[in-house]
């Protein structure tokens, strides 16, 4: 009798360890934010993204969905949004077009959620995510958010990456990113 309510007992408390691991994994100190898949987005992506392809089209750059998902590092607002990524054609670097347009209820909303994406690059924790080089576009428009980051050092093509830079940064309002 004894060797079965100790049998028991370490059950039991296997049980309990088990499932407290459980919890404290998936509470919202877990990073699962950034491997969650996005809300979908609504006309409000879609007319910034027939504004991108519109503006880089007038350059002679194409774009097209991303075919392969694509999550740069985000401040909190930005990790929930709805988001749609689309891809600059770059041909001598396939995987560096990425341009990322994320989608907020209001247009007040959208700015307040640029101003904390420019304080996150900008700090400690934003810049070690990003290359010491890298050159960012933040970008506010209406009620979205328009987001590319390129950095020449590691391109092989870095003219490319900058002509879609200037492109981007004839659209909506600018948000620095100082620091």
């Amino acid at each position: 009798m004894r060797a079965i309510t100790a049998s028991a007992t370490l059950v039991a408390i296997a049980v309990i360890v088990a499932g407290c691991g459980g919890t404290a994994t998936s509470g919202p100190s877990a990073s699962l934010a950034s491997s969650a898949p996005s809300p979908p987005t609504s006309l409000a992506a879609q007319a910034t993204r027939d504004e991108i392809v519109g503006g880089l089209a007038a350059r002679s750059i194409g774009v097209e969905d991303a075919r392969a998902p694509y999550r740069p590092p985000e401040s909190p607002l930005l990790q929930s949004a709805p988001r749609l990524v689309l891809e600059a054609f770059m041909p001598d670097d396939p995987a560096a077009g990425q341009i990322v347009v994320y989608e907020f209820p209001t247009a007040g909303e959208a700015a307040t959620a640029g101003r904390e994406m420019a304080a996150y690059i900008a700090s400690g924790p934003g810049r070690v995510n990003f290359t010491p080089d890298s050159v960012f576009v933040l970008r506010a428009l209406g009620q979205t958010l328009i987001f590319f980051t390129y950095a020449p050092g590691s391109l092989t093509d870095a003219a490319a990456a900058a002509a879609v830079a200037e492109a981007l940064s004839t659209m909506g309002t600018a948000i620095p990113i100082t620091g």
